[in-house]
């Protein structure tokens, strides 16, 4: 990240700090504190602790957003690639967070038209498999 993109993390990080106090409860923020019924009322260096933890807490996310500004991911080196060859893995359906998927390898070195016959393969079972698992639904509703 660049220095100017660090800036603005650290100035949205203060601002949030400066309105922390706004999300407190009157009661709170004046220096009373409420308590329950029968319970014990705090000591004095207890009033306003909460305060002091939500500052702090603040703090440490400024801290932690800067931290996070300094660290740049590393660079991406890219293969060649022959302008000619077939991609699997460059082909609608790999998708992020996933990715390609192909833990077996049965795409690896295989041409565009075995690509295709192997796609259609996958979709012609997926939906054996979805009607298969529909008439088991249906016996177990109509039994």
């Amino acid at each position: 990240m660049s220095s100017s993109s660090m800036s603005v993390a650290a100035v949205a990080g203060l601002v949030g700090l400066s309105f922390a106090p706004a999300f407190l409860s009157p009661g709170l923020s004046q220096g009373s504190q409420v308590t329950l019924r029968g319970a014990s009322a705090p000591a004095q260096g207890q009033v306003g602790s909460s305060a002091a933890s939500v500052n702090s807490i603040g703090l440490l996310g400024t801290a932690a957003v800067a931290v996070l500004a300094a660290v740049r991911p590393a660079a991406r080196t890219r293969k060649a690639v022959a302008c000619c060859a077939f991609e699997p893995a460059s082909q609608v359906g790999a998708t992020k967070p996933f990715g390609f998927f192909d833990p077996m390898g049965f795409s690896k070195n295989c041409t565009e038209q075995e690509w295709n016959k192997l796609r259609g393969a996958e979709i012609k079972h997926g939906r054996a498999a979805m009607m298969g698992s529909l008439g088991l639904t249906v016996q177990s509703i109509y039994k």
